[in-house]
């Protein structure tokens, strides 16, 4: 049998990340990862060339311009 590759062994944990992630405190996940508070309870953070918006407390992604972001996403 084949190893799994990358996708298949995370993409079922999304969910999961995603949760544990909303349950963290804004200001501080924030200030670990050196995103940019937002109004609306969300944060910006810089993705190579994009800028996307995590929403807390469901850790929902957007692009700054609304476009979705693949799990796959480079």
């Amino acid at each position: 049998m084949p190893p799994k590759t990358w996708t298949e062994t995370l993409l079922p944990l999304l969910g999961t990340m995603r949760a544990e992630l909303g349950q963290q405190d804004i200001e501080t996940v924030a200030a670990l990862t050196g995103a940019e508070l937002q109004a609306n309870d969300s944060i910006s953070l810089k993705f190579w060339d994009d800028i996307w918006l995590i929403h807390f407390p469901d850790a929902a992604i957007v692009g700054i311009s609304g476009q979705q972001i693949s799990p796959t996403s480079r």
